[in-house]
């Protein structure tokens, strides 16, 4: 039996709300895959399980807030259960060994750090003519070196011009990329990058173009 923890989304992340369950209980998984997203008030990323096994049962409830890391949210059984036998004699002298701990070593991409880190995306001149404003929500790819590869429109600005900007702007950003074992690995992040004419925004960057609560939703 193994358990999923929540995992971190930073080095700093203490608790965050279980979004979405992606399987239920009875589907039977492999490692890697994604069976639930995970947010904080910055970012939001998946949960892939860290082995293959069958979904026992789900601890936590879709929708839960403050769950804490570390925290267990899911159980998996084995692989498939084989005939049952008579079990063998046991030796005295053999030990039991002891009970595997759950993997969660997992630590997803640093967003807030990319977003304070790397320059905001330019405002289009149509886009600021036409007076258009609005936050895109990008689903990023970053690889193990940091690099972002394959960038998805999760939820559109309403602007073609600033959804694109945005695109190519994030494309050629650097990010700290998740880590397993203390070892880099290729995940998927959530960033929300937020355009606005408001002399009252908060912003970063060239016509007070603004990057939205430094991140908002998300790994292999």
């Amino acid at each position: 039996m193994t358990d999923i923890l929540m995992p971190a989304l930073s080095p700093t992340m203490e608790e965050g709300t279980l979004a979405k369950w992606l399987v239920k209980k009875g589907d039977t998984v492999s490692a890697g895959d994604v069976i639930a997203e995970i947010e904080t008030d910055k970012a939001t990323m998946e949960v892939e399980a860290v082995d293959e096994g069958v979904v026992e049962e789900i601890l936590v409830p879709a929708g839960t807030e403050g769950v804490k890391v570390n925290a267990p949210i899911a159980r998996l059984s084995g692989g498939s259960a084989a005939p049952a036998a008579a079990p063998p004699k046991p030796e005295p002298a053999a030990e039991t060994p002891a009970a595997a701990q759950p993997r969660n070593d997992f630590v997803g991409v640093d967003v807030e750090s990319a977003l304070n880190s790397n320059p905001p995306p330019a405002y289009p001149p149509q886009a600021k003519a036409r007076r258009e404003e609005g936050t895109v929500q990008l689903r990023l790819q970053v690889r193990p070196d940091g690099s972002v590869g394959e960038v998805q429109v999760q939820a559109s600005s309403g602007s073609m011009r600033l959804d694109r900007a945005a695109i190519d702007s994030v494309k050629r950003w650097k990010f700290r990329p998740a880590t397993r074992g203390g070892q880099a690995v290729e995940s998927w992040a959530t960033v929300p990058i937020t355009f606005g004419l408001r002399r009252g925004d908060r912003r970063r960057g060239h016509d007070h173009n603004s990057l939205a609560s430094e991140q908002t939703s998300g790994d292999s």
